[in-house]
């Protein structure tokens, strides 16, 4: 079963913690109240906004704290005060997939499908299943990242979906790429160059801007 699926079918029992405890309150939430039910993407985008400000200040106050303890923060607990707006951001997010997926008749299977498969397709140095990684430093990650995207654009620029969105279908379930440009990492000469010019941008990018993120 997806996750997709687990966040509508789940079942709320006292035994349930962790991820698997607010995944079937929020179930519950959307099968029977009405106040959820009502709740429309606009709303749960605003109460997300509300919540991460909050969490800003939290992460910046344990921050601050754990610098100040030095070597001795490894024997202090977190702030309760961190944890829970943690948990509201995390509460917030089910909420507007629920939301999305009610208010756009959206299959609930398929946004977690089509993060999992962007993801996949833009770390190439990734060795899903085995927890093994090719690359070696944060830059060649970025760099290799910023490479996958720049196939995305020229695939897009041809009229086709993006790779890996070919393989996410409307029915929630993932699907081989069906489109003359092959496999992912089999393009044709153009794209195989946009590739190389993009990870040598990509490398250059990082280098001067310093960044750290990965951009979706």
């Amino acid at each position: 079963m997806s996750q997709g699926s687990e966040v509508n079918q789940a079942v709320w029992t006292p035994a349930l913690s962790g991820r698997d405890r607010l995944v079937a309150v929020v179930a519950e939430l959307g099968r029977t109240c009405v106040w959820t039910q009502s709740r429309q993407p606009a709303d749960m985008l605003r109460e997300i906004r509300s919540e991460i400000t909050e969490l800003e200040v939290e992460v910046q106050i344990e921050t601050q704290r754990r610098a100040a303890l030095g070597s001795q923060r490894l024997n202090q607990r977190f702030d309760h005060n961190l944890i829970s707006e943690l948990g509201d951001v995390l509460f917030d997010c089910l909420m507007l997939h629920g939301a999305c997926c009610r208010a756009f008749e959206i299959n609930p299977a398929v946004p977690w499908d089509a993060a999992a498969a962007k993801v996949e397709y833009r770390t190439p140095y990734m060795m899903w299943g085995d927890g093994v990684t090719t690359a070696t430093t944060v830059e060649e990650t970025q760099a290799l990242w910023t490479a996958a995207k720049a196939i995305e654009k020229v695939t897009e620029k041809r009229g086709l979906p993006s790779p890996h969105r070919r393989q996410v279908s409307n029915a929630g379930e993932c699907t081989p790429a069906t489109s003359n440009l092959g496999p992912p990492w089999q393009f044709n000469y153009l794209t195989a160059m946009t590739f190389v010019g993009g990870f040598a941008l990509g490398v250059v990018v990082c280098h001067f801007r310093g960044g750290t993120g990965l951009r979706t």
